[in-house]
């Protein structure tokens, strides 16, 4: 008989979700965790979920993500166990992570932290239509994480940072003729001779960063071309993927695929996804590499670690599904692998859990930086208003634009005062929140959020953490938030100027690093997503934030 694991992930692997057909499945969720008992309702983006399972414990904010989608395999039989094998599509990859999700959020005692789940979808596919994309940027929630695990297959291993990976589009142009007379044409295949056998001398190159080792490789995964089996082909396309670790940036990367090439055909990159460092050093990660997992490896291929990393979140890659069968035909996980999967999870979030033990764990990192997490890279404090936030697309005015930045500085300056002091002034497209100390109780912020073009009433928001308060604080007065305009102009040049959007501006101390104001611009790209830090008065810095 099953166990209580192994059914939940049966039930998922009963449901298909190829991808770009995981409506029904995450219908399927949302509808099973209506009875959980959650700390804010459930927010959906596309096919995506959002969960805030618990909230206000005084432990770290940690974020579990399994995607919902899975590859188009061949499956012989249906969902089902055969003897210590359970089979089915994403059975490995990655419904079992899913499924030890799903069990966190069905239990009657949840855990002593904040944990959000995110089930995503569209995975599998091209990063710029990949749904946890639009989950980062338009959910500030998940952003203020203090650590996010995805949980993809590992065989239980914990599997630091991820390569990055780029696909290029390399088509050689040649010119038809008879094959009878091939001296009248140009034979586009034959021109690709050259590249075919560069390719095949390549060895692995090795990445070291941080002590882990990735492989460097370029492999030639497809090719297309030629009109009639009597004509001189005209046109040879090749997909060339180039996998590289940490320590390759993506120029870098796509200047090897360039030299490789050496101009004997056109080039088009068709989908940059970025890689991601280790963060072996990370409290709350080498909390979890002391929790049992079963070893400590570099991740090879490319997972959302990196997503989260860009986001600002540390990052790491955990799960109970067995790798080898990512993407395979009659795809299988190990039943006894989920009980010790969910065994090793709940020994690190009990680990981490509790005010006192979990803060300064959080507080001693350079990555948490500050003892108010408003001050850690990965975000602003956890407040009040984002557990109500609506899985609706936002409207109202663009912010990001002169004019309706201009109304809302006045209406915020009216409401405030002008030498209000500020913890965190975070601005999206079409929306703000803005967190000022409260004058009226000391030691106390208020919220205001400009929601649809309103500046709704202000409310307490939680700050966590030892820090004084004081030493965060700022003065709206003393930045130039006016030339946002023209900082979201440089930042989407700076990142990608055909494709970036600027999605969130960000302006805070620097501490721990320093006491300075900075602004963060983050900019979302299907080909490069990232940021761009300027001082105060809204001049560039090399420095991150």
């Amino acid at each position: 008989m099953a166990g209580p694991l192994a059914e939940t992930l049966l039930w998922l692997c009963r449901i298909p979700s190829p991808i770009g057909e995981e409506r029904a499945l995450c219908d399927a969720v949302a509808e099973r965790l209506r009875s959980a008992r959650t700390a804010a309702p459930i927010r959906r983006y596309g096919d995506s979920l959002v969960v805030p399972l618990t909230r206000g414990t005084g432990g770290p904010h940690v974020t579990l993500a399994g995607h919902l989608d899975v590859v188009r395999t061949e499956h012989e039989g249906p969902a089902r166990i055969d003897g210590e094998r359970l089979y089915g599509a994403g059975s490995a990859d990655m419904k079992s992570g899913v499924c030890l999700m799903l069990d966190l959020a069905e239990r009657p005692r949840l855990p002593q932290l904040d944990v959000t789940l995110v089930f995503y979808a569209r995975e599998e596919g091209p990063f710029a239509e990949n749904e946890l994309g639009l989950v980062l940027a338009e959910d500030p929630d998940v952003t203020r994480s203090d650590v996010a695990i995805a949980l993809e297959p590992s065989d239980n291993k914990l599997q630091l940072g991820c390569g990055g990976s780029i696909h290029a589009a390399v088509t050689f142009i040649g010119r038809t003729a008879h094959s009878a007379r091939p001296w009248q044409g140009e034979n586009a295949i034959h021109k690709a001779a050259g590249l075919l056998a560069r390719l095949s001398a390549l060895e692995p190159v090795p990445d070291v960063v941080d002590g882990l080792e990735w492989k460097s490789v370029i492999s030639a995964t497809l090719a297309s071309g030629g009109r009639a089996r009597n004509v001189i082909p005209d046109r040879l396309e090749l997909n060339l993927n180039h996998r590289f670790g940490p320590g390759t940036s993506v120029e870098k990367a796509q200047a090897r695929v360039e030299a490789l090439v050496r101009g004997e055909a056109e080039i088009r990159f068709t989908d940059v996804a970025p890689s991601a460092p280790p963060r072996r050093d990370h409290p709350l990660i080498r909390a979890l590499a002391e929790s049992g997992v079963l070893g400590i490896e570099p991740k090879q291929a490319w997972t959302d670690v990196a997503r989260f990393s860009a986001a600002g979140v540390p990052a790491a890659n955990f799960g109970p599904g067995v790798q080898a069968q990512a993407h395979q035909k009659n795809e299988w996980t190990l039943v006894a692998a989920l009980d010790a999967g969910k065994a090793i999870l709940d020994r690190w979030l009990a680990r981490i859990a509790g005010t006192t033990a979990a803060l300064a764990l959080v507080a001693s990192s350079v990555a948490a930086g500050a003892a108010l997490t408003g001050c850690a890279e990965s975000s602003a404090p956890s407040a009040s208003r984002s557990d109500q936030i609506a899985g609706t697309a936002p409207v109202g005015p663009r912010l990001f634009e002169r004019q309706p930045l201009e109304r809302f500085l006045e209406t915020l300056t009216a409401r405030i005062g002008r030498g209000a002091r500020v913890l965190t002034f975070d601005l999206r497209e079409h929306g703000a929140v803005v967190q000022v100390e409260d004058r009226t109780q000391p030691g106390h912020v208020a919220e205001h959020e400009l929601r649809s073009g309103v500046l709704g009433a202000p409310r307490t928001a939680e700050i966590r953490g030892t820090g004084e308060l004081a030493a965060n604080l700022f003065r709206l007065s003393d930045v130039a938030l006016r030339r946002i305009p023209e900082l979201v102009t440089r930042a989407t040049t700076e990142i990608d100027p055909a494709q970036g959007k600027v999605t969130r501006v960000l302006v805070r101390r620097h501490l721990p690093k320093s006491d300075a104001v900075r602004f963060r611009v983050y900019v979302e790209s299907p080909r490069l997503s990232g940021s761009v830090d300027f001082d105060q008065d809204g001049n560039p810095l090399k420095q991150p934030l």
